[in-house]
């Protein structure tokens, strides 16, 4: 009887901890998937396709503006009602006042994974020593991976960088159906990616 005592009172004061460490253990989940890489001057911002509205190109702009990269590529060739990613990113980086000059573009990719794998041979073609791949903050370490696994080996080097005004905050996220989805559907491609 003593030893079934002993059993519960272990149990319950487990299953305390859990409930008073699940806030900072689930922010910590969320937080994971942020990374950001050394901002340093680069020969090109590659801005990836997705995120909502134009978070991922308003960050690029910015950096592009304070002189982080003379040339920024907009990089996905998926369609979206209609037009095709390429054709909206190109209006969003113009409405913030990148000069259409300024722009270069990556139109056959579908999925993150594409885009390392097609942009290396772009970047190295116009020889490309570092660039500076801006995307989403949850889809940071993911892109990071995908991006060093597929330029391993090259001369030139990627840094990734996140939109640090997006929708997403890692701060009580599974409280947002929205961010507890997209948390745990990164989650499922992060480990995806990491097995293939």
């Amino acid at each position: 009887m003593r030893r079934l005592a002993v059993i519960l009172l272990v149990a319950a004061l487990g299953a305390a901890v859990l409930v008073a460490a699940r806030r900072p253990l689930l922010t910590a989940v969320g937080q994971f998937l942020i990374v950001q890489d050394p901002l340093d001057r680069a020969d090109v911002l590659v801005v990836l396709s997705g995120g909502r509205r134009d978070e991922r190109v308003r960050q690029a702009a910015e950096l592009f503006h304070h002189g982080y990269a003379p040339l920024v590529m907009l990089s996905g060739g998926e369609e979206m009602v209609g037009i095709s990613i390429p054709e909206l990113q190109r209006r969003q980086a113009l409405a913030h006042q990148i000069p259409a000059s300024r722009l270069i573009f990556e139109t056959g990719s579908t999925s993150t994974g594409e885009q390392a794998r097609f942009l290396r041979p772009i970047l190295e073609r116009r020889g490309v020593r570092r660039a500076i791949v801006v995307t989403s903050s949850f889809h940071t370490r993911r892109t990071r991976y995908l991006f060093r696994k597929a330029f391993a080996g090259s001369s030139g080097e990627v840094r990734v960088y996140p939109g640090h005004r997006d929708w997403f905050s890692p701060i009580e996220w599974w409280t947002r159906e929205q961010d507890t989805e997209q948390v745990v559907l990164e989650y499922i491609k992060l480990g995806l990616a990491l097995f293939r």
